[in-house]
């Protein structure tokens, strides 16, 4: 921690040794091109002082609450499966593009665009108008009365979600200093805890509320089935999230920031310059969100197909489940790789995360083949725990060891790999071993356990090998 201390010195990409970007002389043609405005927000903060706590978990706490309503309109379709199967005359195979191909195809495209314009502009602007399309879009879902609208709907969802978590990190590693980022990304990732298991709890209950009133019309739309008034609810409500993030005060960048944006060479520098940690970091936790996602996605549909449950009962009891241990796991593994900072655990972020991931293998491949519907709610405790664990040390090891200019950029690349590989392929992995290899939606507990059984084990051996880099001056990572 005292090398970090010290101030480095530029190599000749311009990169320095600790990870920062040289903050030379502006070249010239850049100067001329940046706007008043855009300077204005890249204005740097003092390398000594930063944002009164208040300020700083203030804004934590709005991120948490974006991030809680983005997972709950992101999972909410987990609860609504045989509704939607009923009413649209859809296969597993189609919910599982509406889950991953449907909102993970813009979610991941997007991502780098919007990490190139973190970098540059308002993160608090982009954050907020991405959270109103994509508020909006769940609503649209709502609307839907057929696959196409359904699958567009979801298109519109992940446009907008891709702007969060780019922006998060960013604002986050602006408000903290390094040793104390962990545990703000771990409360910043609560969010998605709270959110999976509020989207089922919400949903459960107004599922339940509806099916007791009756045939639901509501005005200028006319007859409404549950779960299209469940999606209008969800999308309209999480409107006030983003006007809250509108009012957050925007901090001012740290380092170099303020005199100097880094070029597409530089970013390509640094990856290649990190390419043992980053890239095996990348691919690990890709691996281990397909899983994530596969789970997610399949275990409602699991408590409603192979033990009767309904899914007001799934919403109340799996909800309040993943909302516990999940919040849990959260601020264990921030507290855990805080524990490890303090004494002197060499890429302690990274061996919280491989903790996490490793962990998961033994519940992930039980838990969907118990027999007893409370034996598989038992063993989803510990699975939504380590899910949970990794995240917030796992981005922070990413932006601890990357320079400001490229946080947002680098950021939206490690969302872009679990996008591509979690998000797309997660859902649609196990649909396909319970519509082709196995032929009966009973089989679904046999596709959860064979996509985690054979997937997860390569997520910890990549995790653990970019825990065990070599990062050398900066083993704080």
């Amino acid at each position: 921690m005292e090398a970090a201390a010290q101030r480095p010195e530029p190599d000749r990409q311009g990169l320095c040794h600790a990870g920062r970007l040289d903050a030379g002389p502006l070249p010239r043609r850049a100067a001329h091109n940046r706007a008043d405005a855009e300077s204005e927000l890249l204005t740097a903060a003092p390398p000594d002082r930063w944002p009164a706590p208040l300020q700083a978990w203030g804004t934590v706490a709005v991120l948490n609450l974006a991030y809680l309503v983005s997972f709950v309109d992101r999972t909410i379709l987990s609860l609504l499966i045989e509704p939607i199967k009923a009413d649209l005359q859809i296969s597993d195979t189609q919910i599982a593009l509406l889950q991953g191909a449907a909102f993970g195809l813009f979610y991941t495209l997007l991502g780098v665009p919007f990490g190139w314009a973190v970098d540059r502009f308002s993160r608090k602007w982009i954050i907020g108008l991405g959270c109103t399309l994509w508020c909006l879009m769940t609503a649209a879902c709502g609307l839907a009365g057929s696959f196409a609208q359904l699958f567009a709907a979801r298109l519109g969802v992940g446009v907008g979600e891709a702007a969060l978590s780019p922006g998060a990190a960013s604002l986050i590693a602006d408000l903290f200093p390094p040793e104390r980022r962990a545990l703000a990304m771990s409360v910043y990732a609560m969010g998605a805890s709270f959110g999976v298991g509020l989207s089922l709890l919400a949903g459960g209950l107004v599922i339940g509320l509806i099916g007791r009133a009756g045939p639901l019309v509501l005005p200028l739309i006319g007859p409404t089935a549950p779960w299209q008034a469940v999606l209008l609810l969800v999308g309209l409500g999480g409107l006030v999230v983003a006007l809250a993030i509108l009012l957050l005060p925007e901090p001012a960048r740290r380092e170099a920031a303020a005199t100097r944006l880094a070029t597409r060479g530089e970013l390509f520098a640094f990856l290649w310059r990190e390419r043992v940690q980053l890239g095996n970091q990348f691919a690990g936790i890709a691996l281990f969100g397909l899983v994530s996602y596969a789970i997610l996605s399949w275990v409602p549909a699991l408590f409603t197909r192979l033990h009767g449950w309904s899914a007001a009962d799934v919403g109340l009891r799996y909800g309040l489940l993943f909302i516990v241990f999940g919040s849990s796991g959260a601020v264990a593994g921030g507290r855990l790789a805080a524990h490890f900072a303090k004494r002197g655990v060499a890429n302690y972020n990274l061996r919280v995360a491989a903790i996490g991931v490793t962990a998961l293998i033994p519940f992930g491949i039980v838990a969907p083949l118990a027999t007893n519907a409370w034996v598989v709610l038992a063993l989803l405790g510990p699975v939504a725990f380590c899910f949970a664990l990794p995240t917030g040390a796992s981005i922070a090891a990413i932006q601890h060891v990357t320079p400001n200019q490229l946080r947002g950029q680098v950021a939206a690349l490690y969302y872009l790999s679990i996008g591509l590989i979690g998000l797309l392929l997660g859902p649609l992995s196990v649909a396909l071993l319970t519509d082709t290899l196995f032929g009966d939606p009973k089989a679904l507990g046999y596709s959860l356990s064979i996509v985690c059984g054979v997937v997860q084990p390569i997520a910890a051996m990549l995790v653990c090998r970019a825990a065990r880099a070599n990062t050398g001056k900066r083993g704080e990572a």
